[in-house]
């Protein structure tokens, strides 16, 4: 302690010192549009952060994000403690002028006490998964149209729950690890696969979500344009949640990624 008091006495800027809680728990996301009708509120989500099957966090500088998925609240206690936060947020954005796609990310600790960590006046990286729900409200459809400023129609404002979701409940980011370029075989494409004998089938070429699909590619990285060390090879959407609490991808998806590293290959 007073080795603190001694740093805080040489390098504090003011009389104010602010001492805050620190906080483990479970980190949880969602994505809200704010629009001229109302608020319209996404599933909620969980962020997958700095997983090394995924990426190579000591070359990825401060970005570590890898995915993401959706799921269902732990309780209506804390639903009700997120839909405060939103119902706040949104309205300090709306008196700001503020119109669009913004994100808050928490914390939920072990009392079931949830903690707002942080607002984003943005899209998110969790965006490509939303719009891939074809049962959920289009959030980037109402973004684009409220920038735009064109007028449109919409039913009540609606609510986003893991219970409706019809597409992928979550993706995945594999990045390029090695040193060098690098791209993927012609094996894997952008489409829509089966995971069958331990391999991939393709059984569409979309590049959006099929129904059947356990996963669909959406490639970043081909042989005529390789991805450089620690950027993006492609995009894995699946069908279940891909990994668990602790960041651990399940054993079908990291067999997934696994199989996909095997069709990298170098420039």
């Amino acid at each position: 302690m007073a080795r603190a008091l001694e740093i805080l006495d040489r390098e504090r800027k003011s009389e104010e010192i602010i001492i805050s809680c620190f906080v483990t728990g479970k980190e949880r996301s969602i994505q809200v549009c704010l629009t001229k009708d109302g608020t319209y509120r996404g599933p909620l989500q969980q962020q997958l952060i700095r997983n090394p099957e995924l990426l190579n966090p000591l070359g990825r500088g401060g970005m570590f994000f890898c995915g993401g998925k959706f799921l269902a609240y732990e309780s209506a206690a804390v639903e009700a403690q997120i839909a405060a936060a939103v119902d706040i947020a949104a309205e300090e954005l709306r008196q700001a002028g503020y119109r669009g796609i913004f994100g808050i990310d928490f914390l939920l600790d072990e009392s079931g006490r949830i903690w707002t960590i942080e607002i984003n006046a943005r899209t998110t990286r969790l965006l490509p998964l939303l719009n891939e729900q074809a049962s959920q409200t289009p959030l980037y459809l109402l973004h684009v149209l409220e920038l735009a400023g064109i007028d449109y129609e919409t039913e009540a404002p609606q609510f986003g729950d893991v219970s409706g979701v019809t597409g992928p409940q979550s993706f995945v980011v594999l990045f390029n690890q090695r040193d060098t370029r690098a791209y993927f075989d012609e094996t894997i494409k952008t489409g829509n696969y089966v995971w069958q004998n331990n391999e991939l089938v393709r059984i569409n070429e979309d590049g959006r979500w099929s129904e059947g699909a356990d996963c669909m590619i959406q490639l970043f990285a081909s042989k005529d344009y390789r991805a450089k060390p620690n950027l993006k090879l492609c995009n894995v959407f699946l069908r279940g949640e891909g990994f668990d609490d602790a960041g651990e991808l399940d054993p079908q998806s990291s067999a997934i990624i696994a199989y996909l590293k095997e069709h990298v290959l170098e420039a």
